[in-house]
């Protein structure tokens, strides 16, 4: 009996024992994969939390307004406009020498809105209004007859100041060299809203001659009209550019600018005469 008894004790210890081992292990393992589950979790909160807080910085959407003043390059080579002479007669051998290059000042202001691809790659639209101002001058010698019966060598001045006001359409696209630096490249495509023009020949000298022989006038073929005869209802221009971004903040981003177009077609059509201007400005955007 007793050693039965012992028999039976013994067996029960290994029995608990072993179920105590059983409860440890299944303990231990419930833990592990508590403690794994907590991780992966807290993991996923933050791939979330970072995920939304890119999204959140990320803005690829811009849209905003620019000015510049902008110097205006006409390059010109051309008599007069047509239908509206200046000197007359033509075809005597004694005409002036055409206009010729005129560099104004001038200005443009509008609105942009832009779309970054990429980090480094942005396109863009531009719309903007620009006028375009120029004052030509020439000049010749010819002899004119005097209030005494005489001729003296005079000198005449030809005048043609032209205006046109002009919309502006630019698509562009800009690359990110370093940081906020960036080039650009673009075409402009200008719209004539409308345009004007005046004229004048005048006699500079001698004091005492005149084109009429009555009154010695000495102003002639002076014109003026509300549109430029002829004038391009489009003009289009390449247009490169460098800049660089300054971010004020989340969402304001202000960028000094300079660019240059090049013009592509004549502002008068049959006329030698296109317009090119240098443009130093700036402009300010607010991301979306």
């Amino acid at each position: 009996m007793r050693g039965r008894k012992i028999g039976f004790n013994f067996s029960t210890q290994i029995f608990l024992q072993t179920m105590n081992l059983k409860h440890k292990i299944s303990t231990t393992a419930a833990l592990i994969l508590t403690m794994f589950a907590g991780i992966n979790t807290a993991i996923a909160q933050d791939q979330s939390s970072t995920n939304t807080s890119s999204a959140a910085n990320v803005r690829k959407f811009s849209f905003g307004i620019f000015g510049s003043a902008a110097l205006q390059q006409h390059a010109a080579n051309f008599p007069e406009l047509s239908g509206v002479p200046v000197f007359t007669p033509r075809g005597d051998g004694q005409e002036p020498p055409n206009f010729g290059n005129v560099n104004t000042i001038g200005f443009a202001v509008g609105i942009l809105a832009e779309y970054r691809i990429i980090p480094e790659l942005t396109v863009g639209l531009r719309a903007g209004y620009a006028p375009q101002s120029a004052s030509f001058l020439t000049s010749h010698q010819r002899r004119f007859g005097n209030p005494n019966g005489a001729s003296e060598l005079g000198t005449i001045q030809y005048a043609l100041t032209a205006n046109i006001n002009t919309l502006g359409v630019e698509p562009f696209v800009k690359y990110f060299i370093w940081e906020g630096l960036h080039a650009s490249l673009g075409a402009r495509v200008n719209l004539a809203l409308s345009s004007s023009y005046a004229q004048a020949e005048t006699l500079l000298s001698p004091a005492t001659g005149g084109f009429t022989p009555d009154d010695f006038k000495k102003v002639a073929n002076e014109r003026s009209g509300e549109t430029i005869p002829d004038v391009s209802a489009v003009q289009v221009a390449g247009v490169l550019g460098v800049g660089y971004d300054v971010s004020l903040g989340e969402r304001l981003v202000i960028t000094p600018e300079v660019s240059y177009s090049l013009g592509l077609m004549p502002v008068v059509a049959n006329l030698s005469w296109r317009v090119n201007d240098l443009r130093g400005g700036i402009s300010a955007r607010f991301r979306f």
